[in-house]
């Protein structure tokens, strides 16, 4: 009878296990989506930032303020 109840345990124990990776796996998953949206929504603000800062520039150098 304890031979059958530790063997229970076990089996038990190796499907517990078995489905860790699973579940690191999509939480793995969902982090890279969540990454990859977030590197796509920065991008067009990174890029207007970097075609027009030069007239971010001329318009600090025209506004007079001396620092």
């Amino acid at each position: 009878m304890g031979d059958v109840l530790s063997r229970s345990k076990t089996l038990a124990g190796r499907q517990k296990s078995s489905s860790r990776p699973l579940a690191l796996l999509s939480a793995l998953a969902a982090r890279s989506h969540i990454m990859a949206v977030s590197l796509l929504m920065t991008m067009p603000p990174k890029l207007v930032f970097f075609f027009a800062q030069r007239y971010f520039t001329q318009v600090e150098v025209m506004s007079g303020i001396r620092g």
